[in-house]
């Protein structure tokens, strides 16, 4: 499952096609997160809050790289490294 999602998450930045086709792309990489994250969070009674968390991390930064355009993300790291918070 996992080698199928890291796969469809490099076509997503790869994709010249359709705007059906993203969306077909787009709507099984979320439905295999979905699963992913559940199946982890599920049987992961042994692993500690810690291990766990960097699971999610590491699962929100694939999808969130393969999703938002790279000014996007330039955008976002600008204001978490340089913009205090209130």
């Amino acid at each position: 499952m996992i080698s199928s999602l890291i796969a469809r998450l490099n076509q997503v930045q790869k994709i010249d096609e359709a705007r059906e086709n993203q969306q077909l792309i787009s709507t099984q990489i979320e439905s295999d997160m979905m699963e992913l994250v559940q199946y982890v969070l599920k049987n992961s009674k042994g692993l500690d809050n810690r291990t766990s968390q960097t699971f999610l991390d590491v699962s929100k930064t694939f999808y969130y790289v393969a999703f938002c355009p790279p000014e996007t993300m330039k955008q976002h790291m600008m204001k978490v490294l340089f913009e205090r918070v209130a």
